[in-house]
């Protein structure tokens, strides 16, 4: 199975830092070749889902998907002005928000009464991604703060009740479309993922 997180990784992992990844349905290509963006089609042109995410689209008929290893996570970021699925330094989340996935499958919130963070699917189930990140039984006005410091933290007023223990000025959030919540820094590396339940601390 392919993905465009897979390919990025892999060519960056293989030294293509900041230069091309290819995908085109199961086949990932990486490039150092800095022309390669002036034969670019229109994106109509790739109609092909990607082998390993149905969602996203990978190449088509004679093209390729083209991304910039090391930046593919700014372009992950979606809002259709309503909703969105990020959170930037100092941005917050309150009980009456949420953040939806580009693809509409997960929802993450702040519980009101608690500072409980659940993602729930589209026909209404429910996944906890985490146990109640405060200590005590209830909260009045949770939030959770992207923390310029890099932190996603769970808070109530002043007090701050659970981190995501991941410090590095820049960091942002994208709940992606297979649920998961993953903390990028500033060069689009990934800082932490959570794709499991957190645990409080």
């Amino acid at each position: 199975e392919m993905t465009i997180d897979m390919c990025v990784q892999d060519c960056a992992a293989n030294g293509y830092q900041s230069q091309l990844a290819a995908v085109r349905r199961k086949n990932c290509y990486c490039t150092n070749f800095a022309d390669l963006p002036k034969h670019a089609v229109s994106s109509t042109e790739c109609s092909r889902n990607c082998n390993g995410d149905s969602d996203i689209k990978c190449g088509g008929r004679g093209v390729v998907s083209v991304y910039e290893v090391g930046k593919l996570c700014i372009e992950e970021k979606h809002s259709n002005g309503v909703v969105k699925n990020y959170l930037d330094p100092n941005e917050k989340l309150l009980t009456k928000n949420t953040l939806v996935s580009q693809n509409g499958a997960y929802t993450f919130k702040m519980k009101i009464g608690g500072a409980i963070v659940d993602q729930e699917e589209a026909d209404g189930s429910t996944w906890r991604f985490g146990e109640k990140t405060a200590r005590r039984s209830t909260i009045s006005a949770p939030y959770l703060l992207m923390e310029p410091s890099g932190n996603l933290a769970t808070y109530n007023g002043r007090n701050n009740y659970w981190s995501s223990d991941t410090p590095n000025e820049g960091n942002f959030a994208v709940l992606k479309n297979d649920g998961s919540l993953i903390i990028y820094g500033s060069e689009c590396e990934i800082r932490k993922e959570f794709s499991e339940p957190a645990t409080a601390t």
